[in-house]
């Protein structure tokens, strides 16, 4: 496959795949991992050819077909570059945008002549980013079916914090901040900018900041507009120094929602 021209937003999907079989006759006991053959197909799903209008062009995606190198590897069907690049699913300079690819397989083991085809998906494959298709892989509890372990969360409903920056000046909090929970120190006042997550699929998530006042204090926080409150009243943290302040800022699916936890926490 040629590789796509660098004006034509792309993500990247890799991956790594093998069958596990009985011991062979060896210095170990250990299961064999034998090396997977045959090819995962990517179809787009957009309703309708894609339209870039920067290059006044008509892109008709057809299918993406992958292999697997020696180790097992995604990788462009007569290439060893390890993944494969789709055109991106979230990017504005496609018409129509937010599009999902139907991933298909057809895997097989030369030796022995075993073949499988898991059950086909669909993934959202973001602009510049890097996907593991195990990762992106469903998961089903019904009897018979292949089951796929993806990467370990987070225990229970805990979250990530985020505590080690001063805030000042002009501060952003973007998709991949939900959710989290974000501590900061207040050393000046902030105009703070939140990131619009793609709409496809549709997710919601909650930002809960903690803003401590510095010695100072009275420090203010320019929210964005588009941050709804009750009753329309915007908030401000504490303004004594050292006091502490809990916000929740919530993205519904559609829009965000700021919300007052408590002020002057002792």
């Amino acid at each position: 496959m040629a590789v796509l021209p660098s004006e034509i937003p792309t993500g990247l999907v890799t991956g790594q795949f093998y069958f596990v079989n009985e011991d062979n006759i060896d210095a170990d006991t250990d299961p064999e991992l034998l090396v997977v053959t045959g090819k995962v197909t990517f179809t787009c799903e957009a309703k309708e050819p894609l339209r870039m209008p920067t290059k006044k062009a008509v892109i008709i995606p057809m299918t993406f077909d992958a292999e697997f190198d020696s180790q097992g590897r995604l990788v462009p069907v007569g290439r060893t570059d390890v993944g494969i690049e789709i055109p991106a699913s979230n990017s504005p300079l496609f018409n129509p945008t937010n599009f999902t690819w139907k991933v298909e397989f057809d895997l097989e083991e030369v030796a022995t002549g075993y073949s499988v085809v898991l059950p086909s998906f669909s993934i959202f494959v973001r602009e510049g980013e890097t996907w593991d298709i195990v990762d992106l892989m469903p998961v089903s509890m019904d009897p018979g079916v292949i089951m796929v372990q993806g990467p370990q969360g987070d225990p229970g409903d805990m979250t990530i914090v985020n505590d080690t920056a001063n805030w000042t000046g002009s501060q952003a909090l973007t998709e991949a901040d939900l959710p989290s929970t974000i501590r900061r120190v207040l050393t000046g006042n902030v105009a703070l900018t939140l990131a619009t997550p793609v709409a496809t699929p549709k997710r919601s998530g909650t930002i809960s900041l903690v803003l401590i006042q510095d010695g100072t204090g009275g420090r203010t926080i320019t929210w964005p507009a588009t941050v709804l409150w009750p009753d329309g009243i915007v908030q401000q943290p504490a303004a004594a120094a050292n006091s502490k302040s809990f916000f929740n800022l919530m993205w519904t699916g559609t829009e965000w929602f700021g919300m007052l936890g408590g002020k002057s926490f002792a």
